[in-house]
Parts: structure tokens; sequence; C-alpha cells
């Protein structure tokens, strides 16, 4: 190795040193004669014999001299060995750090194995996982998951479901059709809105988000499919255009002359909507014949409608429309979601949901800072938000950030 070979040539230079310095001294006590002591002939000799008084300092200048490069050869050889000294330690630090990694790689393989496995029932029921760590995992991998949001909405929409089969409709004055009215003025059956109302404003709103729709997409640096582009400012402005249709008949569709074009209008709204929602928002065309997703379409939209018809005595005709979708969208979100269906959308669509139960069931109050339209504003930043698929409000909530949010 280096350091023996070093270790060597050091001692050969001390011996060496010894020896001159051994025969400089006894040609020293033979000064002036030219007998050579032991018959040693050395190239030294010759200058120390004849120079006369100055032969004792030139043997130790030469002695001193042979000292120091042996001094140099020794701080060369103990700085080869702490260098190497240092290589060691560099390579024990990459060993170290390969551990590391080689760890960290078991430690993902274990969690993608989690993460395959439904370990919250699967490994709990066969033993494997304790009460409290299979809550703990649901919980984290809740709170890390793109489905959350929409679990969250089909959670509020239960409720409202709940609230609308099997409780009395509102007895609100200002809760006509499903809608919370801003604006109404008089008393049922008489009920009429005059100039300003929520779903006139509705209108209004919804034509600054159809030309948000529009521009969105081209501002992203994603590519969204033309179906896309061209469905979601056309839904927007449709259900606007519904808001002004019914603002123009004084905010009630009960109206006999014009109940056979609303339901038209109304029926070719649900039939769109719903195919939306099922063939641009869920990955169920990629599992099942495009005729079984045809024939969904058709069934859920007619059961939309023909409930929504049965519901116009109650004053809760559109309401269904809202339940049937609200429902239809989380379950999608949450259990078949598309390319569309992000977290993003989750997250924004939680808003309408509470939106939607605070008509139904605080319309008294609700009314009063605006009614429905506060319904079509959170409902359209969602829809909008198709467009900036990489968002995440978490991002935006102090102490929540993405690497803060699940150890």
């Amino acid at each position: 190795s280096v350091v023996i070979k070093i270790t060597i040539m050091r001692i050969n230079f001390v011996c060496a040193s010894a020896i001159l310095a051994v025969q400089s001294t006894l040609f020293t006590l033979c000064e002036g004669s030219q007998e050579r002591p032991f018959g040693i002939s050395h190239p030294l000799a010759a200058p120390v014999i004849h120079r006369g008084g100055g032969k004792i300092d030139d043997v130790a200048k030469f002695v001193k001299n042979k000292k120091e490069a042996v001094e140099d050869l020794k701080s060369t050889a103990d700085k080869l060995v702490k260098l190497k000294r240092g290589k060691d330690a560099i390579l024990d630090l990459k060993r170290k750090k390969d551990t590391i990694v080689d760890l960290k790689r078991k430690k993902d393989a274990i969690e993608d194995a989690l993460n395959d496995e439904d370990f919250s029932i699967a490994a709990y029921l066969a033993g494997r996982m304790k009460t409290s760590t299979a809550f703990k995992g649901v919980v984290d991998r809740l709170k890390s998951s793109d489905r959350f949001p929409y679990l969250v909405s089909l959670a509020i929409s239960a409720v409202y479901f709940y609230y609308f089969n099997f409780t009395p409709p509102p007895t609100c004055n200002s809760y006509v059709d499903g809608f919370c009215v801003k604006g109404i003025t008089g008393i049922a059956p008489a009920r009429k809105c005059l100039g300003g109302n929520s779903h006139l404003w509705a209108w209004h709103e919804d034509i600054i988000f159809t030309i948000i729709s529009v521009i969105l997409p081209f501002a992203s640096k994603t590519q969204f499919p033309l179906a896309t582009r061209i469905s979601t400012p056309a839904i927007i402005f449709g259900h606007g255009f519904l808001h002004k249709w019914i603002s123009s008949k004084g905010c009630s569709i009960v109206d006999p002359a014009m109940v056979e074009m609303g339901e038209k209008f109304y029926s070719a709204f649900v039939v769109a909507l719903t195919a939306i929602m099922f063939f641009g928002f869920s990955n169920l065309p990629g599992k099942r014949p495009t005729l079984f997703i045809l024939l969904e379409v058709l069934g859920i939209s007619y059961g939309i409608i023909s409930q929504s018809l049965a519901k116009v005595a109650e004053g809760n005709a559109i309401a269904m429309l809202f339940l049937s979708t609200q429902l239809i969208v989380s379950y999608l979100g949450a259990f078949h979601p598309g390319a569309q269906s992000t977290k993003i959308v989750g997250q924004t669509f939680i808003f309408p949901c509470l939106v939607s139960l605070l008509e139904y069931l605080k319309c008294d109050w609700f009314n009063t800072i605006g009614g429905h339209f506060w319904y079509d504003f959170f409902l359209h930043i969602s829809v909008v938000s198709t467009f900036l698929p990489g968002l995440d409000l978490l991002d935006y909530i102090p102490g929540l950030k993405k690497n803060e949010k699940v150890e």
C-alpha cells in the first residue's frame, strides 16, 4: 500500500543519512591524510580532505540538508496519509448515503404496497394492523387524495337528499320553484319579481363566466379536448339563459302559458348536462360501451325531468336538478374520475353544494344576501376551474402547504 511504501522510503533515507554522517566523521578524523579509513572510498571524501579548516562545517551542512530532505519526505508522507484518510471518510459517507437511499426505496415500496392494498379493511381484518393505525392511514390518505373533496360534496348532497325527500318543502315566500330569490314581491301564489332579482343577477354573472371559460384554455399550458372547450362555455351560457328566461317571466315558471316551452328547454338542458357529466367528467367512456352510457344518460335525464315536473306544485321543480347534478358529479368524481375531475374542481364544488343546502333550509336569511346568485357564482367557479388543473386550494391555506399536509 501507499503508506507502507512511504514508510520504507523514510527508513532508507534515515539509514543513508546515518551512514553518510559516520563516513564524513571518519574522514574528518583523518584530515590531511590521503589514506581512506577502512579502505573506504567515497566521493565525499575528496572535498572534505582538501578544504582544510572548513571540513567540519561542510559535513554539518551536508548532514543538515539530508535531514531536511528526510523531514520533507516525512511531511509529504503525512499529507498522503491524511489524504488517504480523507478519501476513506468520503467513501464511508457515500456508503452511508447509499444506505439511506436504499432505505428510502424500501420505505417507498412499502407505501406503494399499502396504497395498492385497501389496508384500512383488508390488512385490518387480517390482523396486520391496529385500529388506530388503520384509522390514521384512512385519514391521511383521504387528506392527500384527489377524491376526498368529492366525497365531502357527496355527503353534503346526501343531507340535501334527505331534507328534499323526507321533510316538508320550504315555506319561505322567497323560495320559488326551487330557487331562493332576492327581489320577490307579493305573496304566493301571486308572487312576482320586478327589476333586480337573483335570476337576473345570475344571468349577468354567467355571461362573465362564459367569457372566462372561453379565454382560460388559451392561457393554460394544458391542452384540453375541443369538446371540453366548447361544452363548458355552452353549458354556463345555457344555465345563465335559463335564469334570464325565468326572470323575464316574473321569476315563476308555473304559468300554464309557458309551461310547454319551458319543459322543452329544460329537458334539452338536462339531457345535455347529464351527457357532459358522463362523457366529459368521468372515465366511464373507456370502461363501458358508448351505447350503454347513452342509455344511462337518457334514463337518468328522464328521471330528473319527470321528478322535476312532479315537484312543480310543491315549488321544488328546479331543486330536483340541483340535487341530481350534485349527486352525479360527486359520485363520478369520487368513484369514476375522468381527466377533468381534478382536485381543484372537487374542492370548489363543495361550495355550491353548501349553498344549495342553505337555499333549501335557510331561505328566509339567505335571500337577504342575494339568494340563488351565490349558487351560480360558486358553481361556475368550479366549472371554470376545469381549466386550472394544477391548483390546490390547500396551498393557499396557512399551515397546509403540500409538503405539510401528510407526513
